[in-house]
């Protein structure tokens, strides 16, 4: 169950949930290390989705960018409100790089989508949203089948399917003209 939570959080329509968190930039310093420990102290997330800093009650966005844009960046000692943000992602850390480089200490606020917890024991309680202890049960059947040489009932793989097709469409991000 472990193995498909962890292949799950890297789906961003199975992931139920973003953690917004803020963390403090540092007047001429660039990138941060993130992750349990680092600088900007928490679990280390999968991906940054959105960003933004705030300044006197008002929130400027800050664009997260892959690493092709980011490399594009002639001048990246360039002083300034960060306006990117290229995340880095390592195995345990990772590395956030702003630009332009903070020219002031502010807070910056990152939307993150971490990892669904995983569980150490079968004594563990489950404690996932509504429709995902079915999706959960359904789809481990299925992944479970081989190892012990059966096939799964077309009933089986239905309610896989359409449990796992409920939840992903649930976490279907929309967008809001006019926001």
């Amino acid at each position: 169950v472990n193995a498909m939570l962890d292949s799950w959080s890297l789906e961003r329509l199975k992931q139920y949930k973003l953690t917004l968190s803020n963390f403090n930039t540092a007047n001429g310093t660039a990138s941060y290390t993130i992750g349990i420990g680092q600088t900007w102290n928490t679990s280390l997330p999968i991906e940054i989705e959105n960003a933004f800093v705030r300044v006197d009650g008002e929130d400027y966005y800050v664009d997260p960018v892959k690493r092709r844009e980011y490399m594009k960046i002639k001048n990246k000692a360039k002083a300034g409100r960060p306006q990117k943000l290229y995340f880095e992602r390592g195995e345990t850390t990772g590395t956030v790089y702003l630009w332009p480089v903070p020219a002031a200490n502010e807070a910056i606020y990152l939307d993150m989508r971490k990892g669904i917890a995983t569980y150490s024991a079968l004594s563990d309680n489950v404690s996932l949203p509504s429709g995902y202890e079915r999706a959960l049960v359904f789809n481990l059947a299925i992944e479970l089948a081989p190892d012990y040489e059966v096939t799964p009932s077309a009933e089986i793989k239905e309610i896989a399917v359409m449990s796992l097709a409920a939840i992903m469409e649930l976490n279907t991000p929309f967008e809001t003209a006019g926001l």
